[in-house]
Order: structure tokens, then C-alpha cells, then sequence
């Protein structure tokens, strides 16, 4: 369950240890943990389903970015709030 630190430090990318990411996961539904990637932009972003050891090196955010939309991982919510009641918490 997210605690309250949560969604403060999702609102405040200047709590990102890896700022312009934020590793998340969601717990509690079959397969899960499941590993996500908030990213910094205009609206709360996140890669889900990140195999972050399927990564190429050198490979690019933007690149990431690209090749998770084209596999439907790639999911935009109205606010950080969205997210957290999606069941995603900062990992």
C-alpha cells in the first residue's frame, strides 16, 4: 500500500534520487510486482512492465520511451493522484 511519502515525492522531481526517472512497482495483482518508470513531463508518465535488465546499453530515454509506447506500456494519467489509486507506489 503506498504511504504518504508517495505521492509527495511523485510531485516533487526534485526528490528523485534518479531524476528524470522514478522507479515505482505495483504490488498485489497476479505476476505481480510489476516494475515501472515515472518520468518527468508534462503529464505523470509511466513505462510499465520495465525489464530493466532487457535494456541495451547506451540505450536512451527517448528510445525506451519509443519502444515501450510501441508495446502499449507506455501510459500518461491526468495526475500523480491517478496513479497512486492505479496502485503504483515509489519503489
Amino acid at each position: 500500500m503506498p504511504n504518504n511519502n508517495d505521492l509527495k515525492i511523485m510531485q516533487n522531481p526534485e526528490l528523485w534520487p534518479g531524476w528524470p526517472c522514478l522507479p515505482v512497482v505495483r504490488r498485489g495483482r497476479p505476476g505481480s510486482p510489476q516494475i515501472g518508470i515515472l518520468i518527468a513531463s508534462n503529464l505523470p508518465t509511466l513505462l510499465e512492465d520495465v525489464n530493466l535488465f532487457g535494456i541495451a546499453e547506451g540505450s536512451t530515454l527517448g528510445g525506451l520511451m519509443k519502444e515501450t509506447a510501441k508495446e502499449g506500456k507506455l501510459k500518461q494519467f491526468d495526475s500523480f493522484e491517478a496513479i497512486i489509486a492505479d496502485g503504483w507506489e515509489v519503489d
